[in-house]
């Protein structure tokens, strides 16, 4: 029976490890390993089908996240957001761009800069979309790029943030088309 570590399982089900840990004592989960917290408690994957933010779960793709295999982490994430579930996403794309993924690394760079944020997080958002740029994320560079530029620096100046989406979304869409021209014509 598959099983994973009690920080994916707080992951998939978007439940604190307090939260789980009532439900391995009164019985709705089984862990395996260590029974005091702290210790490398392991929970059976199918017992958290009913606690999870997702219908499914495919279950070599949670199993490869939960060994800490960057790109599944990063996958996972996506179908969180796919089903609408943005608070387990995040701790899935953090995971992942911390180790340098670079999807992940646009992804929240995009995220935190269309939100309202401090100095601080904006900063940090810079540094994930430069990331992603440095790693050849195509559209990572290009808003990197445009971030640059002077209409780039005063929309990001512009105390309304959230309208950078609009932007960033036209800039996505022109990079996305040249890149289908630029293959066509190869072809």
């Amino acid at each position: 029976m598959a099983s994973v570590s009690l920080n994916t399982a707080a992951l998939l089900c978007n439940l604190s490890k307090r939260t789980l840990w009532r439900h391995i004592e009164n019985g709705s989960l089984t862990a395996q390993g260590p029974s005091q917290p702290g210790g490398c408690t392991l929970v059976r994957l199918a017992d958290l089908m009913p606690l999870c933010a997702l219908d499914r779960l495919d279950e070599p793709l949670v199993l490869a996240a939960d060994r800490g295999e960057a790109a599944a982490q990063r996958d996972l994430a996506l179908a969180f957001l796919e089903a609408g579930h943005e608070g387990a996403a995040w701790g899935w794309l953090t995971l992942a761009a911390r180790q340098g993924d670079a999807d992940a690394l646009y992804r929240l760079g995009r995220a935190q800069l269309c939100r309202d944020t401090s100095d601080a997080e904006r900063e940090e958002a810079l540094l994930w979309l430069n990331q992603a740029a440095v790693k050849g994320h195509g559209l990572a560079r290009a808003l990197a790029h445009w971030l640059q530029e002077p209409a780039g620096q005063a929309a990001l100046a512009d105390a309304h943030r959230p309208g950078l989406a609009a932007h960033f979304e036209r800039i996505e869409r022109d990079t996305l088309l040249r890149a289908l021209a630029e293959t066509a014509e190869a072809a």
